[in-house]
């Protein structure tokens, strides 16, 4: 039985929220690690309850960082 991944949806150069929940900072890492150059990440500081700040840098397409989780990255 496949399940499907939870989509977080970016529209490139709009800066989003994402919940700690929906983006742990092992994925979050990853995604700096794999594709720093399409997404900017600024991450919280000292704060385990505040968002990361994602943004895609002009790249749209489809990230699968694992089977739970995968980026949607949209045109404006």
């Amino acid at each position: 039985m496949s399940s499907t991944p939870e989509i977080i949806p970016l529209v490139e150069y709009q800066p989003s929220s994402i919940s700690r929940l929906k983006l742990p900072e092992h994925l979050a890492q990853r995604l700096v690690d794999n594709y720093g150059k399409k997404i900017s990440l600024e991450s919280p500081l000292f704060q385990e309850s505040t968002d990361w700040r994602v943004t895609a840098q002009g790249w749209v397409g489809w990230i699968p960082l694992d089977p739970e989780v995968a980026l949607d990255l949209r045109p404006r």
